[in-house]
């Protein structure tokens, strides 16, 4: 797909001098070749990161990192792409030069040491709203599971999902057009998965907590977010 393609030089040719001249910050310092515990990531709730750590035998290696993430840039792009069907060669091409070098792209390309595991969070965000499309509840189970996940490996991204419900629903109402009760329906559906992937999270990420008997990290507020049903009422007001 020359989509992806076009994802993956662009990526490259923006970010290479990145994973080959790492900015010195205070986490890769830390994290040059190998990150023996993920005790921090668990305390902000990233339950999902060691599971990734794992599948790389916890190494950090600049050149796996730079192959996972512009793959997972590339494969994000063609289903941005899809999602919103856009037909223009140049709507396409700019759809992934523009998911190449998206600013919060930029930011975790800084922190080379953990962007693909963050990339993985941006994917499944993606998606999860690509798999409710399709308004069949198997694809909605799918893609709960894929926003826990993403929640599970780093939260910012739930509000890109958030963000790209928010434009499926205009595109719905304005270029499709769709009758009123089936937009409501379709927005009913869009709010339990969100919801649900929330609640779902959440308990995994108690349960993560007690095997481990960590507590959460008061960084960023993270040991006030919460959620609870009795939330319910004034989040949907």
């Amino acid at each position: 797909c020359l989509v992806f393609l076009v994802t993956i030089v662009v990526a490259f040719t923006a970010h290479l001098w990145l994973f080959t001249n790492q900015i010195p910050n205070a986490d890769t310092v830390v994290y040059t070749a190998y990150q023996a515990s993920y005790t921090w990531e668990l305390s902000l709730g990233r339950w999902f990161i060691p599971v990734l750590g794992a599948f790389k035998a916890n190494m950090v290696l600049s050149s796996v990192i730079m192959v996972i993430t512009l793959f997972l840039l590339g494969l994000t792009a063609v289903l941005l792409v899809e999602l919103f069907e856009l037909k223009k060669r140049s709507s396409q091409l700019l759809t992934g030069a523009m998911t190449a070098v998206f600013p919060t792209v930029c930011a975790v390309m800084v922190y080379y040491y953990c962007a693909d595991i963050y990339i993985v969070a941006q994917f499944l965000a993606v998606l999860a709203v690509y798999l409710s499309r399709f308004h069949k509840w198997q694809h909605d189970l799918l893609a709960i599971g894929a926003l826990t996940i993403c929640l599970g490996t780093y939260q910012s991204y739930y509000c890109m999902a958030i963000a790209l419900y928010f434009c499926l629903i205009l595109k719905e109402l304005i270029l499709i057009k769709i009758d009123y009760k089936v937009l409501f329906r379709h927005m009913a559906r869009y709010l339990l998965i969100g919801v649900s992937s929330m609640a779902l999270y959440f308990i995994i990420r108690e349960i993560s907590l007690q095997v481990y008997q960590l507590s959460l990290a008061s960084y960023m507020g993270m040991n006030d977010l919460h959620f609870s049903l009795s939330m319910l009422p004034d989040l949907l007001y």
